[in-house]
């Protein structure tokens, strides 16, 4: 049936319209607002796709469905309906690539996560999905949250890649241990820089204002054990650097069939960054180790952890420390009708529970078990409690071997509680002769004569004879007298022997050459002492922590162990950008290298190679000083080097090398300890003493203050009867144009006043924004036991540590100027009394050092 005209006008009219209206909607959807958009740019790539495919497969097959139904249609409107169609396919191609640009531009870009907090106190901080690969991150601490100072944290770096080919990352810093207050609110941050981003991307974490930095407590050690005299065992744990102080500790002991807790006592410690440890201890029956089911159990609950933490140990843990040992075995020496006594010897068990097999091996190697019989002996084994309340003990089986008997080889078998599987140790096959065993090096000691005195020591060897022969030289042909010493333990038939020389040092005897020979062996051996053993060992270059420029510093070599004191030592120095120059005292009075002083220890010299001078900026920043030790038993000499030396540019400014005084900037003072006398009785004088250094200009303010015993107000000191205050005399140095001086305070205890009193030396100076103060500690004064002494002259005291040398035994040196010479003065000490050509040669040294810088 054909339509009729007026049914295709109106189809027409209907289908244009509807067309319009998608246009119109399309257009509106693309161009309109952002919240219409926002939906299209969650598509992938991939469904952008399958939208303007099916948008295509739409419109066309829109226009062969009216081009099918409406042939009548003019071409004016065919071609309405093309454009249409274009239009619609054009939007749709942009609209899905601004979403495919829109997201092409976001991809790969990193996603910062948020600032997380790790259980252990250390911070970590995740970027997902970035690339390309390169990316930093820098960690800094600001406390309090407030200031404006930060302070840089170390981090690490791990990473990770996708398999669509982006990263992610992980950056931890280093635990705030140390480096932060715990009492008081911090913030950290954390930025990341990469290429994507247009800025770095800051985040930060700040701390509860009421909680502070809580530290969760650490284990560096397992439990431990340790014995006491009564035969109790003392367990105990440390708990390491957590924060606050309080936490729960508590002990108990299992036996498999019931449980119970264990009384114990903590004791807590301080540590410079205000956390804490704790040591928790308890005592167990010694005894309670016999059941191997047993342990003990230790809990602990802090804050900073979400549950009960907890270490154990049993007897037969890896850890337990006293399981036994077979520590010596006789060898079987067989000959018929004669007695054999084989000996086992257990150390270091506890407890003292032990069990002790033999077993006997026969030629078919059969193992049968050994007991008291008419043939075999076992004595009784007696335990000994040694120094450490370990045991020991020894196994001895006794027979008398016949000329048709099988044993051929007894094995000793050892049962302790600590054990999961016996331990056990053969005598090896049966033999008429042993072999001996050397397992120490020749030992040398020297005498007062000046000979040296070489010996060596042989072990277990049957029969007596033994052929042991010295020789000396590269060709072996001379030979040294020696003397044998042949020792044996009761009840043993093998022997022991002690082969010693006295020879004269001459070099032309070495390499020295002891060779022993028994018809237990096949072939001679021997053993060689070389003259390096008797060279000197050479310790690492002692820098000060601290160099200043024009303040005096002293580098030290430690050189030991050696014979002979014709020790050369030779110092050079590498300067930045320059050779290697060799340092003459003589020719460049710059630099003092003192004479060696050597010092006899265990027949063996020691000594100290020094190197004084004085820093200057421009010629010593960055220098590199080598100390070169030549020997005659050395080959080749031994070489020691600083790192390049780092100087500090005060008190003057960098180059100076103090020709103008006037130039030197406000300097400010460096306090020392107050240094209080060993041992304060009642009635007897006693002087505290502060030594203040390294200040410019000399206008210095020193005041004593006094905390009594349970008060909380200090009181300032004024000279009177019961304390003297003498003045500061300000003593120049030379060479750094600064000044030191000593504040003293002058007392004569009362054990009512000043037992558990504290003094206070503050020290205010121009250069100073706050005081310098330096405390005592609460004292203790003794009251003497037998009767009151009379008060001695003031000034007699006597320095904590005084003679002792200082630390690592190094010598102690201090220059200043005496208001009536022009020259230096030096004092020296060594803990040793000195040696006076020594302190002759170094006084001279210092005073070419002085002249130097004074005609400068």
């Amino acid at each position: 049936m054909t339509p009729r005209i007026s049914d295709n006008k109106y189809s027409f009219t209907k289908a244009q319209w509807s067309i319009r209206r998608s246009q119109r909607i399309c257009t509106k959807s693309i161009w309109g607002s952002e919240a219409a958009i926002n939906p299209l740019l969650k598509f992938s790539s991939r469904a952008a796709l399958s939208l303007l495919i099916t948008v295509l497969a739409t419109i066309v097959f829109a226009f062969s469905f009216y081009c099918h139904f409406f042939p009548d249609l003019s071409v004016k409107h065919r071609v309405a309906v093309g454009v249409a169609s274009f239009l619609t396919v054009f939007l749709a191609a942009g609209a899905i690539f601004l979403v495919y640009h829109h997201r092409h531009k976001k991809r790969n870009i990193p996603r910062v996560r948020e600032i997380t907090r790790c259980g252990d106190g250390t911070f970590s901080l995740d970027v997902d999905r970035f690339a390309p690969k390169d990316i930093s991150f820098s960690w800094h601490l600001i406390q309090p949250p407030s200031s404006t100072e930060k302070q840089q944290l170390e981090s690490t770096l791990i990473m990770s890649e996708n398999q669509d080919g982006t990263f992610n990352a992980t950056s931890t810093c280093d635990n705030l241990r140390g480096k932060v207050n715990v009492t008081q609110p911090y913030t950290i941050q954390a930025a990341v820089t990469h290429r994507k981003l247009k800025q770095p991307v800051c985040n930060e974490w700040t701390s509860d204002p009421q909680d502070g930095y809580k530290l969760r407590p650490i284990v560096t050690r397992p439990l431990q054990l340790s014995l006491c005299d009564p035969g109790e065992v003392l367990c105990s744990l440390n708990l390491e650097s957590f924060y606050p102080k309080h936490i729960d500790i508590s002990w108990s002991c299992d036996t498999g069939q019931s449980q119970k807790n264990i009384s114990s006592q903590e004791k807590y410690q301080e540590n410079p960054d205000q956390s804490y440890n704790a040591e928790s201890a308890c005592k167990i029956p010694g005894d309670s180790l016999n059941d191997p089911e047993f342990k003990v159990i230790v809990r602990w609950k802090h804050e900073t952890m979400e549950d009960w933490e907890s270490r154990e140990l049993r007897v037969r843990d890896p850890g337990f420390p006293w399981r036994p040992n077979i520590t010596d075995m006789s060898p079987l020496i067989v000959q018929s009708n004669q007695q054999t006594m084989v000996k086992c010897t257990v150390s270091g068990y506890f407890p003292d529970v032990l069990t002790v097999m033999w077993f006997m091996k026969n030629a078919r190697q059969e193992t049968i078990p050994v007991s008291n019989g008419s043939k075999y002996e076992i004595l009784e084994i007696s335990q000994e409690k040694m120094s450490d309340n370990t045991y020991t003990c020894t196994s001895t089986l006794c027979f008398t071997p016949t000329s048709n008997s099988e044993e051929q080889e007894f094995i000793c078998r050892v049962s302790h509680p600590s054990l999961e599987e016996p331990i056990e140790r053969s005598t090896g096959p049966a033999r008429t002769k042993v072999s001996p065993t050397v397992t120490e090096p020749i030992k040398f000691s020297l005498c007062e004569s000046g000979d040296v005195l070489c010996s060596l020591y042989v072990s277990k060897f049957y029969p007596q004879n033994i052929n042991i022969t010295w020789t000396s030289g590269r060709d072996q042909i001379n030979k040294i007298k020696a003397v044998e010493k042949f020792i044996q333990i009761r009840d043993e038939k093998t022997y022991d022997a002690i082969s010693e020389c006295r020879i004269k040092w001459d070099q032309s005897l070495f390499p020295l050459r002891v060779t022993w020979k028994h018809e237990s062996m096949e072939k001679p051996e021997y053993k060689e002492l070389e003259i390096t053993a008797c060279a000197p060992r050479v310790g690492d270059i002692i820098v000060p922590g601290q160099l200043q420029c024009n303040q005096l510093a002293i580098l030290q070599c430690e050189i030991s162990a050696f014979y002979l004191d014709n020790l050369t030592v030779t110092w050079s120095k590498i300067q930045k950008g320059k050779e290697e120059e060799t340092i003459d005292s003589q020719s460049k009075e710059k630099y003092y290298i003192p004479d060696l002083a050597y010092k006899k220890q265990d027949n063996t010299y020691n000594c100290t190679a020094r190197l004084v001078f004085i820093p200057s900026y421009d010629l010593d920043l960055g220098a590199v000083f080598i100390c070169k030790v030549q020997h005659p038993n050395l080959e080749p000499q031994i070489e020691r080097r600083t790192k390049p030396l780092q100087l500090d540019q005060a008190p003057g400014k960098p180059g100076d090398t103090g020709k103008n005084p006037q130039g030197i900037n406000d300097s400010p003072p460096h306090v020392d300890d107050i240094i209080v006398p060993r041992q304060l009785q009642c009635n007897q004088s006693y002087t505290l003493q502060c030594q203040i250094s390294g200040f410019y200009p000399d206008n210095l303010t020193v005041t004593w203050l006094k905390h009594h015993k349970g008060e909380e107000e200090t009181i300032q000191l004024q000279s009177n009867e019961r304390y003297q205050i003498p003045a500061l005399q300000h003593v120049k140095q030379w060479w750094t144009h600064t000044y030191r001086c000593t504040a003293s305070l002058v007392s004569i205890p009362s054990y009512e006043s000043d037992d558990g009193a504290e003094f206070i030396c503050r020290v205010e100076h121009p250069s100073l924004k706050g005081a310098i103060e330096k405390r005592t500690g609460p004292l203790n004064v003794k009251v003497p036991m037998v009767r009151e002494r009379s008060p001695q002259p003031v000034g007699g005291f006597q320095a904590a540590g005084a003679g002792g040398g200082g630390a690592g035994g190094l010598e102690s040196v201090a220059l200043e100027v005496p208001g009536s010479s022009g020259g230096p003065r030096v004092a020296t000490g060594n803990g040793n009394g000195g040696d006076v050509g020594s302190f002759m040669s170094f006084l001279q040294g210092l005073l070419r050092l002085g002249r130097f810088h004074q005609g400068v």
